[in-house]
């Protein structure tokens, strides 16, 4: 049995070794995949979800503030064991959930303004673009455009991949989630634009 456990619990405190504790002293065999838990709190881009949990498939006490190990955990395991999901609760109307919408970019003939969706560990910055939005403005591998973040503007070179590019050079490229992404080839973006999730990219189509 396998579990997925993915949070924003960093990995500077004993959070995750304690869910992973919880979760082996029910269920000893299961075996554990840490997705992520570099999350940055408050970004995920997903519903929240609700666990409304039966007592006997969570902790004796449950706090307030740490339902990853006393909810969640716990309701992981159970589940990893064979326990039916109907035991931990009843269903949730789907239309009760949350929901969270993916900002929507805006392409116009000379500019578009986009948003910063994801900073990854190398400082590679997701945008809500597709490659579509790039074709149909034209942006196709190779072309030039001008970047906007904040006060700073940079060029940059829309490419393929990595190879493409020189060290140092600026690029739009489509990463593995099929988003278009701002890079540096062999730097970091995000520290030289000072830009983190939900920053307003503007990209300029016409350039000198």
């Amino acid at each position: 049995m396998v579990i997925t456990f993915l949070s924003d619990f960093g990995l500077q405190d004993d959070f995750v070794g304690t869910c992973h504790g919880v979760i082996k002293r029910i269920a000893p065999d299961a075996e554990i995949i840490d997705i992520t838990h570099g999350i940055p709190p408050q970004q995920v881009l997903q519903g929240s979800l609700v666990l409304c949990a039966n007592p006997e498939y969570a902790l004796d006490m449950v706090s307030r503030t740490f339902h990853g190990r006393d909810l969640f955990a716990p309701a992981a395991a159970h589940l990893a064991l064979g326990v039916p999901l109907d035991d931990l609760g009843p269903p949730i109307d789907p239309q009760a959930l949350a929901r969270l919408d993916l900002p929507v970019p805006d392409v116009g003939q000379n500019r578009i303004r986009a948003t910063v969706l994801y900073v990854d560990h190398f400082g590679n910055m997701q945008l809500n673009l597709k490659r579509q939005h790039l074709e149909e403005a034209g942006v196709l591998p190779g072309v030039t455009v001008e970047l906007e973040l904040a006060l700073d503007r940079y060029y940059a070179v829309a490419a393929r991949t990595f190879a493409d590019a020189r060290p140092g050079d600026i690029i739009l490229y489509e990463d593995s989630y099929g988003n278009i992404a701002i890079a540096i080839s062999g730097g970091s973006a995000a520290a030289l634009f000072g830009a983190s999730a939900d920053a307003e990219v503007r990209i300029h189509l016409r350039t000198p």
